[in-house]
């Protein structure tokens, strides 16, 4: 008997998921944004840049768990957990001017501390679109608010 892989659900996940990222892409240009996207780290993460250093937006798909995410990363350096400790001091404001909670991880400086917000959405489906526009959405507030309060 075979061992089925543990991405059986299509049959080429890497083809899957590049034509994914592209869909997301293209949907936030037609919508006018000019996000900054880099490249795949690994092929379920996909990081945007938001032009400040040691921070970025990664978008992330858990096909496994039909759990989309994104997250502001705060990169390990000298001033990580500064950043991390000023966002935390406003957060209310932050998760009001996002428009509900969201998880905090703070870490240890030599390791990626993490604002995210998660949705349990099946990217896998027909209707996949769902997602898509979940991604747009989220990305979009995420660097409308994030912005404000890395730049004071």
């Amino acid at each position: 008997m075979a061992l089925m892989k543990k991405y059986a659900f299509v049959p080429d996940r890497e083809t899957w998921l590049v034509s994914f990222w592209k869909e997301v892409t293209e949907a936030s240009y037609q919508q006018g944004y000019r996000f900054k996207f880099g490249s795949l780290i690994s092929d379920s993460w996909y990081q945007v840049g938001i032009d400040r250093r040691g921070v970025c937006l990664n978008l992330v798909v858990a096909p496994t768990e039909s759990r989309i995410q994104v997250e502001l990363c705060i990169k390990p350096g000298k001033y990580a957990l500064q950043k991390f400790d000023a966002l935390h001091e406003q957060r209310k404001q932050i998760e009001n001017a996002i428009g509900c909670s969201l998880i905090w991880h703070r870490r240890s400086s030599n390791t990626h501390s993490f604002i995210r917000l998660s949705k349990e959405v099946d990217a896998r489906s027909n209707d996949r679109s769902l997602a898509v526009d979940w991604f747009v959405a989220t990305l979009a507030t995420f660097v409308s608010v994030f912005q404000r309060y890395l730049f004071n």
